[in-house]
């Protein structure tokens, strides 16, 4: 799924999410998680950067919104990094 399919299906104006984050100066990035059969939380997905993020992750807008962040940032599996952001999600 990349950017402009993932705004559809967020229900989101696509323009104006770009007008919005692309005006932050720091890198910006909304995540949504992905779970297994069982539930549990196996990756996130990058559903909006912004051109920050962009440059931060040496990617542009179309390879890097869609991707699994996993498949990015392959080092986070191995690290408490993953574990905290599951439990952001999991407990708020």
């Amino acid at each position: 799924m990349a950017g402009p399919d993932l705004h559809a299906w967020q229900g989101s104006d696509p323009i104006e999410t770009r007008r919005v984050v692309d005006g932050l100066f720091d890198p910006y990035v909304l995540l949504m998680a992905i779970r297994n059969e069982q539930g549990a939380i196996v990756d996130f997905v990058y559903t909006e950067a912004n051109a920050a993020a962009c440059e931060f992750n040496g990617l542009p807008y179309e390879q890097l919104v869609g991707s699994g962040l996993l498949d990015i940032l392959p080092g986070h599996a191995g690290t408490g990094l993953f574990q905290r952001y599951i439990d952001v999600v999991e407990t708020g």
